[in-house]
């Protein structure tokens, strides 16, 4: 897996825990910016939200693709309240089931850090985190492993 300890990461690292992000463009462009640096693969970015790709990214982590399967469909969202969230999930498993993959993955704002249950679906499979929780554990995990343990934690029933 990749290891981060390019100066350059860091300082995005710092900046983004620190940013005030003020509506749901700021935040996409936030993770979009993180992905990039990270270098991984990011297949499609719906800056507009086109009619052809209407989730937010598209990941390609060939680090996963055996375990998780590729692409990784991530949507973004920037309201964080239950209903919202749960809606989130099943607008990723439907997203999954449309563009024909096998694993999406759901990042929240959650600044106040409160905590959310049952941000998942087994089948199709959709993980969530938290932007801030992610940052963090950037610091000592790379995006594949936090992946493959967000995915062990929902199939071994570790619910988060």
């Amino acid at each position: 897996f990749r290891v981060y300890p390019d100066h350059f990461f860091w300082n995005l690292v710092d900046s983004l825990k620190n940013r005030q992000i003020s509506s749901a463009q700021n935040f996409e462009e936030s993770i979009g910016e993180l992905f990039k640096t990270l270098n991984i693969d990011v297949l499609a970015e719906n800056k507009y939200k086109a009619t052809d790709f209407q989730a937010d990214f598209s990941l390609w982590i060939d680090e996963l693709n055996s375990v998780v399967g590729n692409p990784i469909i991530v949507e973004a969202k920037f309201n964080r309240n239950r209903n919202s969230l749960r809606g989130a999930v099943e607008q990723l498993s439907s997203y999954l089931k449309k563009y024909n993959s096998k694993t999406g993955l759901l990042i929240y704002n959650n600044p106040t850090n409160e905590q959310f249950v049952e941000l998942f679906s087994y089948s199709p499979l959709v993980l969530s985190i938290s932007f801030q929780d992610l940052l963090d554990k950037l610091t000592s995990e790379s995006l594949p492993e936090i992946i493959l343990k967000l995915r062990n934690q929902v199939i071994h029933k570790e619910i988060y």
